[in-house]
């Protein structure tokens, strides 16, 4: 199903509202740098992790940029966030600091009926988590550069026209994210 936000929005808080187990409710985001994920994901109230949170340090100055998982930390993750993150209990995690090379911080993610993770890589099949509801963002390489320039600066576009988004491309091939989510949801303006 491809949606805009505003119908996207209705539609999972919809199925938060007529979700009733015993658990925590999670939704997740994937998609596109510059899609609106952050946004989006801020509109519900929940409490929101952020994959960016989880980045890799650098081995020996160099990014870990695995073929299909980008600077992705899968295994923190997983041990961190989705071996906890159904579960009806408050629980924390670590912020990774992409400038300082290290977990700088702790979240602490409050009991709610839902919970959001949002971010590239949010939909790995190996992070641990089977979401409720899934959803990938996308928007036209036009509006991304557009965006990307506007939120972090033209010299910035570089390292995510060259690192970042081909990196996210072949995760979301390879993986066939976009297909095997629940809702995509256009975000062109």
């Amino acid at each position: 199903m491809r949606i805009n936000a505003d119908e996207a929005y209705r539609l999972v808080l919809e199925k938060i509202n007529d979700f009733d187990l015993d658990r925590r409710m999670i939704i997740a985001i994937d998609g596109r740098a510059a899609s609106g994920k952050t946004t989006f994901a801020s509109r519900f109230g929940y409490p929101v992790i952020h994959t960016d949170d989880f980045y890799r340090p650098r081995v020996q100055g160099q990014l870990m940029l695995e073929e299909y998982s980008g600077n992705f930390d899968v295994e923190r993750f997983k041990n961190e966030v989705a071996s906890r993150a159904f579960v009806k209990k408050t629980f924390e995690y670590g912020v990774f600091d992409c400038k300082k090379g290290c977990i700088t911080e702790t979240v602490i993610v409050p009991c709610d009926k839902a919970l959001i993770i949002e971010g590239a890589y949010s939909l790995h099949p190996e992070n641990g988590l089977s979401p409720d509801v899934s959803l990938f963002f996308t928007v036209s390489c036009e509006e991304q550069k557009k965006r990307i320039i506007n939120r972090n600066g033209r010299d910035a576009y570089e390292a995510f026209q060259n690192v970042w988004i081909p990196a996210e491309e072949r995760y979301f091939k390879h993986f066939d994210i976009e297909n095997k989510t629940q809702i995509t949801v256009s975000t062109e303006e």
